[in-house]
């Protein structure tokens, strides 16, 4: 690959640094959180499922970085509407955060006797986490021109969340 495409390409490092910062912080929101329900007697469905997705999100980051290296063999156009979409995700992803609170985690921990809330986007979604990580991981794919994990991985991410959606609403249940 030629150096030129690389220093050409600036943005797509410069994007990337920023998706893994934000992921990095989001996942210490989520850490500090699940502690706090779990010493409060918060319950968790069986990890089992929950690993799959994590593996989809991570595999995924990777092959958008394979493609883009390997083999994507031009310059990645930067696409403003994807970009943008990209951005209002984002933007999701964190009014979520913000609206959950100390409740918010990936794990989707519950306490028992504590009723399901119902602000900010969980008024109209009841997922929206999961939602907003299947619509980051096609908008992410297509802004950096990896159109074979913009199909492939969104496929797999659902078959996961429908496996963990089981688990998920036994606990809700339970609690």
């Amino acid at each position: 690959m030629e150096e030129g495409i690389i220093l050409t390409n600036l943005w797509v490092w410069i994007v990337l640094l920023v998706i893994i910062l934000e992921r990095t912080a989001s996942k210490r929101i989520s850490t500090r959180n699940e502690r706090w329900l779990i010493e409060r007697g918060g319950r968790a469905p069986k990890e089992t499922h929950y690993r799959g997705l994590l593996l989809v999100q991570y595999l995924a980051f990777s092959s958008v970085v394979v493609e883009l290296l390997y083999i994507k063999q031009t310059e990645v156009v930067f696409n403003r509407f994807f970009f943008i979409c990209c951005l209002i995700v984002l933007c999701c992803k964190w009014w979520c955060i913000r609206s959950a609170g100390v409740f918010w985690n990936t794990k989707k921990i519950t306490l028992p006797r504590v009723r399901l809330f119902k602000q900010g986007p969980y008024r109209y979604v009841k997922n929206p986490d999961y939602l907003l990580t299947l619509l980051e991981i096609a908008f992410i794919s297509v802004l950096f021109g990896a159109y074979i994990t913009a199909f492939v991985y969104p496929l797999l991410y659902i078959f996961f969340f429908k496996l963990t959606q089981s688990e998920t609403q036994k606990v809700y249940k339970n609690a």
